[in-house]
């Protein structure tokens, strides 16, 4: 039996060391992954920011508080003195309203819109208040503590004995020893995989390509592949922004959207055409991998 002899202060050290190895194991293996996204929010609501500052738009208050967008403006236009542009809302118009559709197509704004209202949490307060039901003042408790403001890290709990002490370094060195061995695993799944990853490797720096050209080359139908990604969240999955990527990866540089603009027999259109890009095609190769969809070829 081999026994340890450490101070109070010698354990805090190795705890406060091996705290700070489990924090780099973790974050060079989420970074493997892919990059962080930002984390759910109430009824799926998209981060949506303007100037910097967080807002919503008309269509999400309306159906979180249990009403219609025109009861919305009504209610605005009959209080409009109470509310002041730039601290309850911004109202946004003409080459501003092109660039939020570009930027937020999750929002589906329609090429007809000339204005569009988003409301900070001061104007979603208010208007909580003018609509005063208990839906109302429950989902702007949400909108208050899961979106408008972001939850604050935990303190670590600072060990107070020598046995505290000990404890949780040894938790710390256990942590840190599962995520290396984690990390063993998937680099070994990856070596494994080379051939199919080599592909999106090649064309990491490489223009954008369509997703249909991108499951022909890896070898999977376009209609299964396009299911797959409505499925699990990463396009749209209804209306006139089907098979359009939602923000978030859109933000991360996975896809880009082309706007074209076309003149028929019914008017002005608008088409958006999403395309991966190179840094695009290896994340989305690593996660068919990952779901089953692209099988591993081991390399003989």
């Amino acid at each position: 039996m081999v026994v340890i002899t450490m101070t109070y202060k010698q354990a805090l050290r190795v705890a406060a060391r091996e705290s700070k190895a489990v924090r780099r194991s973790l974050h060079t293996m989420i970074q493997a992954l892919e990059p962080i996204n930002v984390e759910n929010h109430p009824d799926e609501i998209p981060v949506l920011e303007w100037q910097g500052v967080r807002v919503v738009t008309t269509e999400t208050l309306a159906r979180g508080y249990g009403t219609t967008p025109t009861r919305i403006q009504q209610n605005y236009n009959r209080n409009e003195e109470r509310f002041v542009e730039g601290k309850h809302f911004f109202k946004i118009k003409g080459d501003e309203i092109k660039s939020l559709r570009l930027s937020f197509s999750e929002l589906q704004i329609s090429p007809k819109t000339r204005s569009l209202i988003l409301w900070t949490e001061r104007g979603a307060a208010r208007m909580s208040k003018i609509v005063d039901t208990e839906q109302a003042w429950a989902f702007f408790e949400k909108l208050e503590d899961s979106y408008f403001r972001q939850k604050e890290q935990q303190p670590v709990a600072i060990p107070q004995t020598l046995p505290e002490a000990l404890r949780l370094a040894a938790e710390l060195a256990e942590q840190k020893q599962l995520l290396e061995q984690k990390t063993h695993q998937l680099n070994q799944q990856l070596v494994a995989a080379a051939p199919k990853v080599d592909f999106a490797d090649r064309v990491s720096a490489a223009n954008g390509i369509l997703i249909g050209n991108f499951a022909k080359v890896v070898g999977l139908k376009q209609n299964a592949l396009f299911s797959w990604l409505r499925q699990n969240g990463i396009l749209m999955a209804f209306g006139a922004r089907k098979n359009v990527p939602r923000q978030q990866y859109i933000n991360a540089g996975y896809f880009t959207v082309k706007e074209v603009v076309l003149d028929d027999e019914n008017g002005y259109q608008i088409r958006l055409t999403p395309q991966l890009t190179g840094k695009g095609q290896q994340w989305l190769t690593r996660k068919l991998l990952d779901a089953g969809l692209l099988k591993p070829v081991a390399i003989g």
